[in-house]
């Protein structure tokens, strides 16, 4: 029997996109494939994935032979072809918020949503004031522009603040629509989000039957044996 955590073989660009969002954006499993993918290219000697798991990666003289024989490749992407993807990598190496918004200006996805993060977590830390709201509103814009290429994270993302009114008015139809097409990726977060939604009847009618079957969802894929049994139980 085919699970519904299964999916096609993942391409490069695929496991690139995948290892570059947090690893609870999707299934564990799917996560796991990912890195395994970017660290067999960055073995073949593939730059861009050997820049990856230099940002990435946890073992330290791994990433930093890695780092030094990818760095130029990068500078070269971003500085003479404007690459974002490239502005976005450089940007994680030294931890640089310019480089960060020079990526986000550029479309990247993974920029959009951490530069929408980070003025989130600014307007967090200030008084109830035009400004805080005025970052909450970029903050929506960042996650917005990074929902319209169907990314599963922004998309949770734009759910989230249209349940609660972040940076936006309460639209919790909208919100139900946004954690659907994320939680149909395998986004986690969002499968919990929907369960929430029918639990509560937030842009929906009440229900209990599909609250539970997104729960369980979104356990099992973050590895939850018993979860993984219900499903199976379920079909």
């Amino acid at each position: 029997m085919i699970s519904f955590l299964l999916f096609a073989a993942m391409s490069s660009s695929e496991a690139l996109s995948v290892v570059l969002n947090t690893p609870g954006a999707t299934s564990r499993d799917r996560y796991d494939e990912a890195v395994r993918i970017v660290h067999r290219e960055a073995a073949q000697g593939k730059r861009l994935q050997q820049f990856v798991v230099g940002v990435t990666g946890s073992d330290e003289k791994l990433s930093y032979r890695y780092l030094a024989a990818a760095r130029p490749v990068i500078r070269v992407m971003a500085e003479e072809r404007n690459n974002p993807l490239a502005w976005y990598l450089l940007s994680m190496e030294s931890n640089d918020l310019k480089l960060l918004e020079r990526a986000a200006a550029g479309g990247n996805i993974q920029a959009l949503n951490a530069l929408g993060a980070i003025k989130l977590d600014q307007a967090g830390k200030m008084p109830l004031t035009k400004e805080a709201e005025k970052l909450k509103r970029e903050a929506f814009e960042c996650f917005k522009r990074s929902a319209m290429k169907l990314d599963p994270n922004a998309l949770y993302n734009v759910g989230t603040c249209c349940m609660s009114g972040i940076g936006c008015p309460v639209n919790k139809t909208l919100a139900l629509e946004c954690f659907n097409a994320a939680a149909k990726t395998g986004h986690p977060g969002a499968m919990a989000s929907l369960s929430d939604c029918y639990a509560h009847g937030d842009g929906t009618k009440k229900d209990s039957a599909a609250s539970l079957l997104w729960s369980m969802k979104a356990k099992a894929s973050m590895g939850d044996k018993s979860a993984k049994r219900w499903l199976e139980k379920s079909k």
